[in-house]
This record gives C-alpha cells, sequence and structure tokens, in this order.
C-alpha cells in the first residue's frame, strides 16, 4: 500500500528538472558577463542592460540570494503595464524588453533553462514575454521559450512569464 501511495504522490507532484550545460559548447554569458546587485537586478555590462533578477510576482531576498515567491503570468497587455507600473530597486523607469534584448541573456551551452542561473536564480524554462509584436499578425507578441532560448509567437491573450529590463543609465 505504501509502494502505491509513493507512485501517486510522484505522479502527483510537479518535478523542476535540473539545467543542463553542455562543456562541449561555448559558453556564451559567462557570470564575468553580470554585475550582480544586492537589490534584486543584475547589469548587463555588455550590453549596459539592467534586468530583474527575478520573474514578475516573486522578491528578491538578499540575505539568502535568491527569488522568494511564485512567479505570474501575464497576458501581454498585462505584462506592458506591470512593467511600466514597476518600482523595483527604486527604478521607475521599467518596461518589457523586446525581443533581441532578451536573447542576449540566452546561454547557448545549457537548457532547461538557457540563462546563466547564478544571476537569475530560480528562472524556469518556460516562454517569457517579449515587447515586440509580430508585424504580419499584430494580435500576436513575440516570446522566448527559456528552455532553449528559441524565439516562438504567442496570441496576446496567452499568459506568459514576465521579466523585466531598463537601459541602465536612465
Amino acid at each position: 500500500m505504501s509502494k502505491y501511495l509513493m507512485l501517486v504522490l510522484m505522479t502527483a507532484l510537479p518535478v523542476q528538472a535540473a539545467q543542463v550545460c553542455f562543456s562541449t559548447i561555448e559558453t556564451t554569458k559567462a557570470l564575468s558577463s553580470f554585475q550582480l546587485n544586492t537589490d534584486g537586478t543584475v547589469l548587463d555590462t555588455t550590453t549596459k542592460l539592467m534586468w530583474s533578477r527575478c520573474l514578475v510576482g516573486q522578491s528578491w531576498d538578499s540575505s539568502s540570494g535568491s527569488c522568494t515567491g511564485t512567479a505570474q503570468q501575464l497576458d501581454w497587455s498585462e505584462a506592458l503595464l506591470d512593467a511600466q507600473r514597476s518600482t523595483l530597486a527604486g527604478y521607475g523607469t521599467w518596461r518589457l524588453p523586446n525581443a533581441k534584448e532578451v536573447l542576449t541573456l540566452i546561454e547557448r551551452s545549457c537548457v532547461d533553462p538557457a540563462i546563466n542561473l547564478t544571476a537569475f536564480p530560480a528562472s524556469n524554462s518556460e516562454n517569457i514575454w517579449t515587447s515586440t509584436t509580430m508585424t504580419t499578425q499584430p494580435e500576436r507578441a513575440w516570446a522566448i521559450a527559456m528552455y532553449s532560448g528559441k524565439n516562438n509567437t504567442k496570441e496576446k491573450i496567452t499568459r506568459l512569464y514576465v521579466r523585466l529590463v531598463r537601459f541602465s543609465d536612465e
């Protein structure tokens, strides 16, 4: 009976796979590309973009160096508004990143997720929104699948995760 119960529990609970990185593929976003800040932000020293270390809905805990809480999924309009209203780390210039900006975060030597987990702990492998609307189908916007870093489009009513960005000199 206890074996049966354990089997039921194991199949009912979500399982998070561990990130897989391949040493045979050159690292594209090493930790040295980032300046880790204690306020829940990270500066990409190459692009000069400042990113939220946590997904929208989570909070940065500087004492543990991790994200707490549950990441929220928002539709595209909600994501744009939430970014505009954010005052994360005392800045009021947050926005939804465009597709090219999100792609600068992709760590090509890793999957599940394809991002530097030291800079962005608690990142998941799901799609995140970009601000880039699909030109031929304006009811769709570009998203980035963080499992692999591939781009795709989603209807703007779809609920996806959100990571905020701002220019570091604003």
